[in-house]
């Protein structure tokens, strides 16, 4: 009887580390697919519109195309292809701290979020919010339409390292605080409208950011934003 050449002998140790490794490759596919899924199932429930990027110019859609073939979207599910890249959150949740609470519990399948949109309405966005942002690794840029935000929220921008553009409209009877917004030294742009800033204290953050672009529109309409 001719013996089964060497190289083909497997023992069983190795068939079943070799089994361990692939359970354990799976099994970490299935739990990033679990996480996007709960992630993009929260939004939907909370009305937050996601988007993602694709091309070039990381044009922003909701309806992206698929490079994966279809075995491997039927065996993964979409949610592993996809990563959300932009949020739109709406004043219904904006200035909720349970709803930034509850979207900090989804910060592992957030983590490709690069910008977010923020309709405020009345009143300040809660510190809370600022804490769940400031845990999104690659986010760079935040802007806050119809809002006010506190000194303390400033401060904590800080903390969000990757965090290189403001936007801020507020109402003009908000004064924001510009000692705050001179410790940003991370941010490239900041563009405020509204928010009760003087001729002198636009001055003055240009003279402690020297590096940043900063321009405070007089007209208090959050379209000069788009």
């Amino acid at each position: 009887m001719n013996k089964m050449p060497r190289r083909l002998k497997i023992g069983l140790r190795k068939l079943l580390l070799i089994l361990t490794v692939i359970c354990l490759g799976f099994g970490w596919y299935y739990q990033f697919a679990c996480q996007n899924s709960r992630a993009t199932q929260f939004l939907r429930s909370e009305g937050v519109d996601y988007y993602y990027f694709e091309g070039d110019f990381n044009r922003q859609t909701q309806n992206p195309e698929f490079d994966a073939p279809d075995w491997q979207r039927k065996l993964l599910g979409d949610d592993y292809f996809l990563e959300i890249n932009a949020l739109t959150v709406g004043s219904q949740n904006a200035a909720d701290p349970m709803f930034w609470k509850k979207l900090q519990r989804h910060r592992h399948a957030l983590q490709h979020v690069q910008s977010i949109l923020i309709w405020c309405g009345e009143g300040p966005l809660p510190e809370k919010s600022m804490e769940t942002l400031s845990s999104l690794s690659e986010l760079n840029s935040i802007d806050v339409r119809e809002g006010q935000v506190t000194s303390k929220w400033l401060n904590q921008c800080s903390e969000a390292k990757n965090l290189s553009s403001i936007r801020i409209h507020s109402p003009s009877s908000f004064q924001i605080d510009i000692q705050a917004l001179a410790g940003l030294r991370q941010v490239t742009s900041i563009i405020l409208s509204g928010c009760g800033v003087s001729l002198d204290e636009a001055e003055f953050l240009r003279d402690q950011l020297r590096s940043t672009m900063i321009v405070v529109l007089e007209n208090n309409d959050s379209n000069q934003f788009d």
